[in-house]
């Protein structure tokens, strides 16, 4: 692999393009190769310009971040997030209930079925908002948020 070409970690990768590490994991084992796409430094998965061009590609993500601001992020300490994120299509959930006891996680309807949400701090949702993006599956009743949260109590 060319040392000049932008390289991105992985753990930055999964933050951008909002998919889990095993599912990333798994296109890199199938889709890419060793050396070209991605490389293995420090016990640390680096991915070339090429290799984020393809996982875009598989991903069905054209509108995603280019991969220059992805770089200029990743040497700034910033996490940006793409504006797709979820790989699965449009999912859009409406929260039902915020938990008070514990902040991290609320309870939503997703396509008419009860979901767990994780988040960051779930101080500034109520109940009725519409999360659109940002969203990624864990398992059937679990999902992950990533991304920015609400401004102020009720607004984006």
């Amino acid at each position: 692999m060319k040392e000049k070409t932008l390289m991105v970690p992985e753990d930055d990768l999964v933050t951008q393009l909002g998919v889990t590490q095993e599912y990333l994991k798994d296109l890199r084992k199938k889709q890419l190769t060793k050396d070209e796409d991605y490389c293995i430094k420090r016990s640390r998965i680096w991915y070339s310009s090429d290799g984020v061009k393809k996982l875009k590609n598989l991903l069905h993500l054209g509108n995603a971040l280019e991969l220059k601001e992805i770089g200029e992020a990743v040497r700034l300490g910033k996490k940006m997030i793409a504006s797709n994120p979820c790989p699965t299509g449009a999912v859009v959930a409406t929260v039902k209930k915020i938990y008070q006891r514990n902040p991290r996680f609320l309870e939503a309807d997703i396509d008419g079925k009860f979901a767990v949400i994780r988040c960051r701090e779930n101080r500034n949702f109520v109940a009725g908002m519409k999360i659109e993006k940002g969203l990624t599956r864990v398992n059937e009743r679990l999902w992950d948020f990533v991304g920015r949260l609400p401004r102020g109590r009720g607004i984006w």
